[in-house]
């Protein structure tokens, strides 16, 4: 069983961002998110691959 499922099941946190390959995973898909919101002209103040208790990264979006 993985470390990660062990972790699940035990209830121990653990850290999100935890190998090279989830960090650019992570890198990639929010690319992809902004690039995706300035083809559809949906502003956006902030983009992050900084992991935190509720996700790997996130595309902030502005307010029109």
């Amino acid at each position: 069983m993985g470390s990660s499922l062990r972790g699940l099941i035990s209830g121990e946190k653990i850290p999100l961002m935890h190998t090279y390959t989830a960090a650019r995973r992570t890198a990639i898909h929010e690319a992809g998110r902004a690039v995706m919101a300035y083809l559809l002209r949906r502003p956006f103040t902030t983009i992050s691959v900084i992991a935190d208790d509720d996700s790997y990264g996130r595309v902030q979006h502005a307010f029109r």
